[in-house]
């Protein structure tokens, strides 16, 4: 009963965020972002939106963080054996590759194994896919946009809107960026953590970037006191995550009050830095606890570190309710104090 409840909730809300205001009220005051390709800057996309907000768009993504985490030359994985930076590269161009080319999931990948694509669009090309490779422990995480598809939120389904609604107009493209300094933060915390330190295990990760990659801006207007400001940033149309691959031994269940308590728990240790879902957390074949997802949760959900959770109950409707705060009952004068101040301190993933 629950899910029926919350499933339609976020029907409800989907369709409000489709209709959020009326055509006849002036629309010239509200947050937009317009799109286009570098290499053609002719044909431009738009989306205007009371949801966006300015952290969520131009501060996820960082050119330097890009740089400082790439592949290296070589890595020794966790099996001792080693694979070079050429290697890998060919590995994920002949991905992408596929990726282009495949209308199916069963049309592509030779040297992979699909782990999830609930999220990828095939027939339009973007979306993100997640694949293990064959021959190697690594997961790969790969993430494709265009200048249209980004303008697009609510044609990816329910969730995407309610993330696009709960995250200031985020999407995972977006919070794919955010994994990575994430991840170091969250190093950080374990490392000053006795209790912790020696129970938990993290996969390294690198960012890989398409040699041919094309690059889109995204430029903002209305994100300020300034009503003639424009923000901009420029990003990768395609570009992966890669990380260790770490064996699964055990996985945690909400069956099990000690599992939900430690999750709970955990949560509340990176404050709101994870997502507190239950299958994010299992056992390795030496008892640690492993984490693999490193999303910024409260970026994706638009929390602060004061946002926390006693239990799971709790944690749902506390975001349920958020949710519906801001869908349906967000008045002009709320929606334009988020638009126009800075990123919160409380949402930055260093």
């Amino acid at each position: 009963m629950l899910k029926k409840i919350l499933a339609l909730l976020l029907l409800a809300a989907w369709v409000t965020n489709l209709y959020t205001r009326s055509i006849w009220q002036p629309q010239d005051d509200l947050p937009s972002i317009t799109t286009f390709w570098v290499d053609n800057q002719n044909h431009t996309h738009s989306l205007r939106h009371s949801r966006l907000e300015k952290w969520a768009i131009f501060e996820r993504y960082s050119e330097e963080e890009i740089q400082r985490f790439s592949l290296p030359k070589h890595i020794i994985m966790n099996n001792k054996k080693k694979i070079t930076q050429e290697k890998l590269d060919t590995l994920c161009t002949s991905l992408v590759q596929d990726l282009k080319k495949a209308k199916k999931p069963s049309q592509l990948l030779t040297n992979f194994t699909i782990l999830k694509d609930a999220d990828f669009n095939y027939k339009e090309g973007n979306g993100n896919l997640i694949v293990k490779c064959n021959d190697y422990p690594l997961v790969i995480k790969i993430f494709c946009e265009t200048p249209q598809s980004f303008v697009r939120p609510f044609s990816k389904g329910i969730v995407p809107s309610f993330l696009f609604s709960m995250g200031g107009g985020i999407n995972r493209f977006l919070a794919g960026f955010t994994r990575i300094p994430n991840l170091i933060a969250i190093q950080n915390i374990i490392e000053e953590n006795p209790e912790w330190k020696q129970r938990i295990i993290l996969p390294r990760k690198w960012y890989w970037l398409a040699p041919e990659t094309r690059y889109f801006t995204i430029q903002g207007r209305n994100f300020s006191n300034e009503p003639n400001q424009t923000y901009t940033i420029t990003v990768p149309s395609t570009y992966a995550i890669i990380s260790d691959y770490i064996p699964c031994k055990k996985t945690f269940s909400l069956k099990s009050s000690e599992d939900r308590h430690c999750a709970i728990q955990l949560q509340t240790l990176f404050k709101n830095k994870i997502d507190p879902h239950i299958c994010n957390f299992f056992f390795d074949y030496d008892g640690k606890i492993a984490i693999i997802d490193t999303e910024h949760f409260a970026s994706i959900m638009g929390l602060d570190e004061s946002d926390l959770f006693a239990n799971y109950g709790h944690l749902v409707f506390g975001l349920g309710n958020r949710f519906i705060a801001r869908t349906l009952f967000h008045n002009k004068a709320e929606r334009v104090a988020r638009t126009r101040k800075n990123a919160r301190k409380t949402l930055c993933i260093r």
